[in-house]
């Protein structure tokens, strides 16, 4: 049950998602949501990382947490600057990193 997520909003972020995450970085879960957007998870060892996308407005809510404390961290982007998803990027790297 819910909304299907928009065939221009899917390509749109097949092509953000192509133009401007790393390839050496870990690649995400990826799921739909009931409310047409798409949902990235990322598990980092000990952290779960996870991004929300709306694919009307091309915001996402960025969240992660460490399992075994009370750090968390939570921020929305817009994906449709460059600069947020080198933000992204980094903040993805930092966890993976932090997880080893």
């Amino acid at each position: 049950y819910g909304k299907a997520p928009n065939h221009a909003g899917l390509d749109w972020l097949a092509d953000s998602f192509e133009h401007h995450f790393p390839d050496d970085l870990p690649l995400p879960y990826t799921y739909p949501t009931p409310e047409g957007g798409v949902q990235m998870e990322w598990p980092l060892g000990s952290f779960e990382a996870s991004l929300e996308i709306n694919l009307d407005s091309h915001l996402g809510e960025w969240f992660w947490f460490e399992i075994h404390s009370d750090a968390e961290g939570e921020k929305t982007l817009n994906l449709n600057d460059g600069d947020e998803w080198t933000w992204l990027a980094n903040e993805i790297q930092r966890l993976a990193d932090s997880a080893r």
